[in-house]
């Protein structure tokens, strides 16, 4: 696959906090065909099987490799959340949606009784959009005694402090000769016929509201139900606008994120540049959404690009290597947040993330004539990528120069995903009759720094990799002078 880096990439997951005993009140779940036709109903049980992973995700299949869970029925879950009143339902944006079921042989994850403690399949959650909605994917729930087919589902809400404000359970159903059609296909058929259906399900009760609207496709099936929800706080959140630049962990040196968000503040692309388990520098990208105070999406790993001595010769093909991990960030400020990564193989980590300050104390606007922050890239290299930043005004014999950090998400001569980086002032020296903004710098490598989810043993320069100059002919075009001495002009990425 070629890659023009930045490249976006799906949705993924939102964050999420701890919960509190059940509230008072009642809401509805239904298939609801216009903002009026809300009608409100009573709440159902969270059942045995509730436990606060923590799981901030939009894939509730990843991370295992249970046969029940990768063989099962592919289901895509929207659900809409809205906001009932008096007179009308209005989209509730910020509400945080967890779903939790079965596996194809009727089996939940984390429970001593199926023998899955530790595992996490088919669990997780997200914050509603702007539009109140959330999407999942999942797969079509089995059965086990004494219930009909069903997944739990949880919404809460928080105040800026992170406690819970509004916390409510229920359960969603499906349609019988739905589940008959998918019973009779492996995994599911395995286990013989089930002994209870929708009549016969106490918990159901005749529910029709809480009936998934069910659409066959090419691998599975969509399901699609509104729910509307009484009694929800004036404000679900307070929104926080985060700063796009070079975020880093303070107790981990060596390991950081390129975030920058959109126009729009409802997307981001972020790049981790940290290291593989050999103590290798490495780089994974991926597109993120953003609502509220949170944001979450995919990393992606790629390799075989043109490597950074290569660059201003012939370009080679990158090729995506697939999603790494999942992650999420939730902002406290526009310059704090936790980061929450949960990799491909199922492994978790949770860290602050910083602004970095370019001058080691404070972080202060720099000229108006500086580059833009952000993502920049070369459209005669796909899959290679320059993200900087620009900080503060330094005088220096009465010219005026800013403090700039440029990292190169580029490869090395083996195809691995590598990154450079560089730093300093820069700026326009008019007295010498320039008239653009200059920078040169020398690109060095690391090593050894903090993994993805864990720690290294101590991040040290691998090596000097060659000079970089550039120079900006607008706040969103230029050219970089290359080790090799080539010229590459690059530009601003703002597709996502």
């Amino acid at each position: 696959m070629t890659v023009d880096f930045p490249r976006p990439n799906r949705r993924g997951i939102l964050a999420a906090l701890g919960s509190v005993p059940l509230a008072a009140g009642a809401w509805h779940l239904g298939r609801v065909e216009a903002a009026t036709t809300c009608v409100l109903s009573p709440s159902m049980t969270e059942g045995p099987y509730w436990v606060d992973e923590k799981l901030n995700r939009s894939d509730l299949t990843t991370g295992t490799t249970r046969p029940s869970v990768t063989q099962g029925t592919p289901l895509t879950l929207s659900i809409n959340v809205l906001s009932y009143g008096s007179s009308s339902c209005t989209p509730a944006a910020g509400v945080q949606i967890d779903l939790w079921h079965c596996d194809a042989i009727g089996a939940y994850s984390d429970v001593s009784a199926n023998s899955t403690v530790g595992q996490t399949f088919l669990r997780g959650y997200q914050t509603t959009d702007a539009n109140g909605q959330v999407t999942f994917t999942t797969i079509y729930p089995g059965w086990y005694s004494g219930r009909t087919v069903h997944i739990h589902l949880r919404a809460r809400v928080y105040d800026a402090a992170g406690n819970t404000t509004y916390n409510f359970t229920s359960q969603l159903f499906f349609d019988d000769t739905v589940t008959d059609a998918v019973f009779a296909s492996a995994p599911y058929n395995s286990r013989g016929t089930r002994d209870t259906l929708n009549a016969r399900d106490s918990i159901y009760n005749n529910q029709t509201s809480a009936l998934l609207s069910l659409t066959r496709t090419a691998s599975g099936y969509a399901g699609a139900i509104s729910i509307g929800l009484s009694g929800l706080p004036a404000a679900t959140t307070t929104a926080i606008t985060p700063a796009s630049g070079f975020w880093y962990t303070a107790t981990a040196g060596g390991r950081g994120v390129g975030f920058e968000l959109n126009a729009a503040g409802t997307r981001a692309y972020v790049g981790w540049y940290t290291y593989d388990s050999q103590g290798q520098d490495i780089w994974y990208a991926g597109n993120a959404t953003y609502a509220g105070t949170t944001c979450s999406g995919t990393l992606s790993q790629y390799a075989g690009g043109t490597a950074l001595a290569s660059l201003g010769g012939s370009a080679a093909t990158a090729a995506s290597l697939g999603t790494v991990a999942s992650f999420s960030l939730a902002f406290t400020s526009s310059s704090a947040a936790t980061a929450s990564i949960t990799t491909a193989a199922g492994t978790t980590a949770s860290y602050a993330l910083t602004r970095y300050p370019l001058d080691g104390s404070s972080i202060s606007s720099p000229p108006s004539w500086v580059p833009q922050t952000g993502w920049w890239y070369s459209a005669a290299y796909p899959g290679t990528g320059i993200f900087l930043e620009s900080q503060g005004q330094v005088t220096i014999g009465g010219e005026t120069y800013t403090r700039l950090f440029m990292v190169v998400l580029s490869y090395a001569t083996d195809g691995r995903a590598a990154w450079y980086a560089t730093g300093g002032l820069y700026g326009r020296v008019t007295s010498a009759g320039g008239t653009l903004p200059v920078f040169a710098g020398t690109l060095n490598e690391y090593a050894n720094g903090p993994t993805l989810t864990g720690n290294g043993t101590g991040t040290r320069v691998a090596g000097e990799r060659g000079s970089i100059s550039a120079v900006f002919s607008s706040t969103s075009a230029g050219s970089v002078t290359l080790p090799s001495g080539a010229v590459m002009a690059i530009q601003r990425f703002s597709a996502f």
